[in-house]
């Protein structure tokens, strides 16, 4: 299993640098898409908090062998 692999089986486990890592990994992507939606800075970056903290709330059913966080 790689490194992206084991960040939400870290998060899960309480280690904090991995949510961290799992965020900094992806917050370009993910707002990316968001800004393309919506065509505004402000709207793309409120947009990405709220998709990252939905994250945060469902980590515990994410599934390694059946999910991933790329696109």
């Amino acid at each position: 299993m790689d490194a992206d692999a084991q960040l939400p089986e870290r998060c899960l486990s309480g280690n904090e640098a991995a949510w961290e890592d799992l965020v900094r990994l992806h917050s370009k992507r993910v707002y990316g898409i968001c800004h393309r939606f919506t065509g505004s800075d402000g709207e793309a970056q409120d947009i990405a908090q709220e998709v990252f903290l939905r994250v945060f709330q469902s980590l515990k059913s994410f599934r390694a062998g059946e999910g991933s966080f790329q696109v």
